[in-house]
């Protein structure tokens, strides 16, 4: 019985064009969805990020420490290196010393933070980071609202509490909502499973 030749270089090619042609396809016609991530990093931590139908990522606080990069693993393809923005609904530790790790692997175009409401050590942390890294900072009152486009927007009503509209749909998420992603196509609301 004669032996099967191994895959040549020209059947990997061609397989490799193949994958990379049904990803892009079905990446490029996907119907556009608000998806929201609510991410656990650790015991007193939460931080969620937001994925806009237009392509807009905001980053809503950069938990506790460190483990801000392994929960944003989970919901971010490797490939993707880049947030739009990253907002802090309050300026306390919880919320804001994952800042630093963040920084070092994500690209990050701008900081938004309350004014003066956290402790002195937490604000001068959020300033001297985003100095060190050259970051564009916008500094807002307590209630904070930024619209994304393309029907997408954020709010604070309470500190620590966001509201997320997106056309129809409007998503709440205070420090009690569990950890989950969610779609949303503008008219209605689904639980998700990460990518």
């Amino acid at each position: 019985m004669k032996e099967k030749p191994p895959m040549s270089a020209y059947d990997l090619l061609v397989l490799a064009l193949i994958v990379g042609n049904l990803f892009f396809y079905t990446t490029l016609f996907a119907p556009t969805k608000l998806r929201v991530a609510v991410l656990d990093v650790g015991k007193e931590g939460r931080v969620v990020l937001i994925k806009s139908p237009g392509g807009s990522v905001v980053l809503v606080n950069a938990g506790p420490d460190a483990s801000i990069l392994r929960a944003l693993g989970t919901e971010m393809p490797p490939w993707q290196r880049k947030i739009d923005a990253v907002l802090f609904t309050e300026t306390s530790v919880t919320a804001a010393a994952g800042l630093p790790a963040a920084l070092e692997r994500y690209q990050i175009g701008v900081l938004i933070r309350p004014a003066a409401q956290g402790t002195r050590s937490t604000e001068a942390l959020i300033r001297a980071v985003g100095t060190k890294h050259n970051l564009k900072q916008v500094i807002m009152g307590p209630r904070m609202s930024l619209d994304l486009g393309d029907k997408t927007s954020i709010s604070t009503p309470s500190p620590g509490g966001i509201v997320i509209s997106y056309k129809k749909t409007v998503l709440r998420i205070t420090k009690n909502t569990p950890s989950g992603a969610f779609s949303s196509d503008g008219e209605t609301l689904e639980r998700v499973t990460p990518y």
